[in-house]
């Protein structure tokens, strides 16, 4: 499935914010963007193919998507690369801890030799700050969750005080269900379901 730009968001929250300007529509799409990233840790890739360096065991990870950064190193359910009982995490064969940076993995036992491509490391990421609306989100996190976000987004702008699109009541309501949006988000990452196609509707949805 095709990424989508977050500018297709634009067509989703517009309507509801008359008078609102489009770059500051985008900007809270951004922010809505990484706060639903980063609290559901739903946009999951995988480091593939990381070398281990003799004698080294702290390697520092880079997102490979453009416009992104790592939120988390994360867990697969059902997968042998995840978390083990005691804390530790496995890339197969390989074990390593996180410590406090996101960012930075730590090899469980100091290695003795060079070994090419022997880590793979899942984590998720989120958009930067400084995304604009040409950056890209994976299709099918897209096609079910837009609605969701929509509702960050014009709640977020509706509660703002004194603008022509200004609603407290449909802001708060939105705010809930975005909310849900996440929580429900958080479920089914936790059972592996946000690996595959997932529709995600309200009974107040966009079409």
């Amino acid at each position: 499935m095709a990424d989508k730009a977050l500018s297709e968001m634009y067509e989703h929250t517009m309507p509801e914010l008359p008078g609102c300007a489009k770059i500051l529509i985008m900007r809270t799409v951004v922010e809505i963007i990484r706060e639903w990233c980063y609290r559901t840790q739903a946009w999951e890739t995988a480091l593939n193919d990381i070398d281990i360096i003799n004698e080294q065991k702290d390697y520092e990870l880079d997102s490979p998507v453009e416009d992104t950064e790592i939120v988390a190193i994360v867990s697969r359910p059902g997968d042998d690369v995840g978390v083990k009982n005691d804390g530790r995490l496995l890339s197969p064969g390989v074990e390593y801890t996180i410590p406090v940076d996101k960012d930075i993995i730590s090899l469980y036992a100091e290695p003795s030799a060079d070994n090419a491509g022997a880590l793979e490391i899942p984590v998720a990421l989120q958009p930067i700050l400084a995304a604009d609306e040409d950056t890209e989100v994976p299709g099918r996190l897209f096609d079910d969750f837009h609605q969701v976000w929509a509702y960050g987004v014009m709640s977020k702008l509706m509660l703002m005080k004194g603008k022509k699109w200004s609603d407290r009541e449909a802001g708060r309501h939105y705010h809930n269900i975005y909310w849900d949006g996440i929580r429900l988000a958080i479920t089914e990452r936790t059972r592996g379901r946000t690996n595959r196609t997932l529709r995600v509707q309200h009974p107040l949805g966009f079409a």
